[in-house]
């Protein structure tokens, strides 16, 4: 017992020894959990104390939620930290608009507004009812990677490379991409389009389709109208080639527009987004009855390059 007592009587006059965690040691390498030991953590490779200054100047550290550098919720092998959806699983990390918010959760990934007034998920500048909630993005693509049209059906040679969809093709051939989903009667189909030659014969146009299966639909579309030759946009009938409705639009070759063709249930709208925001509208009244019905990216007689291609689904 004197024993004992002599060693808590020590321990109060000098203190007992608890050995330090050294810092400034280099990070360990490791796939996953902790690199460095107790509360440290890992600044420029090196683990450090956090709040202490590393290297030639004063880091401040930020702990994540949870407390670990390394948290990972949605499980794609992107730390939360640096994840633009850290919820939803992204590992390619594909940023179409450049705001930092993934496509894989961004309300709207072509455009940097990400307001939804509504709450449905969908971004007003996607949204076809901004004030009214129901509406629900089916696909999103963005044409970063082969595989992302797998299962597609198409026409022409396509090539996906860059972030965008080409097409080069020759005097009056058609080409399209469509993807595997059939549209409902009250729905969204949108892209982002560049036509850079004009072949072949009038009419030519580049644009988006619902319905479509090649031969018959109704496109919204940047066009040259048989008529008078002039750059227009409108809805074309696919399968007789005559434009339902258009309008002037000096659009320009190499230069990036943005297609929006809605449809509720009979009543077809078409609207062109310009390089600087501007967004005209044409709208009108047909009644397309299609056995096979798809949506599409399509071309007749323009080669182009399709950026971006969005499908939403309405109540």
């Amino acid at each position: 017992m004197s024993v004992m007592r002599s060693l808590f009587a020590l321990c109060i006059v000098a203190g007992c020894y608890a050995p330090s965690i050294p810092a400034n040691v280099p990070c360990a390498t490791v796939a996953s959990g902790p690199r460095c030991p107790g509360d440290q953590v890992c600044v420029n490779e090196v683990c450090v104390e956090p709040g202490s200054p590393s290297g030639d100047a004063a880091v401040a550290i930020d702990a994540p939620i949870d407390g670990s550098p390394f948290s990972d919720l949605d499980g794609d092998g992107i730390p939360d930290s640096i994840d633009k959806c850290p919820t939803i699983p992204d590992p390619m990390q594909y940023d179409e608009d450049g705001d930092n918010v993934g496509d894989a959760c961004d309300p709207c990934p072509m455009f940097a507004e990400n307001v939804d007034s509504d709450g449905d998920g969908v971004g007003d500048a996607c949204d076809p009812h901004p004030n009214i909630p129901g509406d629900h993005r089916v696909l999103f693509v963005g044409f970063n990677d082969p595989s992302e049209i797998a299962g597609w059906l198409t026409q022409g040679t396509w090539t996906i490379s860059g972030g965008e969809a080409s097409v080069t093709v020759a005097a009056d051939e058609r080409a399209f991409l469509a993807p595997p989903i059939t549209p409902d009667i009250n729905c969204t189909v949108s892209a982002g389009v560049t036509p850079t030659v004009l072949v072949g014969n009038l009419p030519r146009g580049i644009g988006v389709t619902d319905p479509s299966d090649d031969a018959q639909g109704i496109e919204c579309e940047l066009l040259v109208n048989a008529n008078d030759a002039n750059h227009r946009y409108g809805l074309v009938n696919l399968g007789t080639g005559n434009v339902f409705a258009s309008n002037p639009l000096d659009w320009n070759l190499d230069t990036p527009y943005a297609l929006t063709l809605t449809r509720t249930d009979r009543i077809f709208d078409c609207s062109v987004r310009d390089p600087l925001g501007v967004i005209v509208t044409q709208t009108d009244n047909q009644d397309i009855s299609l056995a096979t019905q798809t949506i599409a990216i399509r071309t007749r007689s323009i080669s182009g390059k399709f950026a971006w291609m969005m499908f939403v689904d309405s109540p």
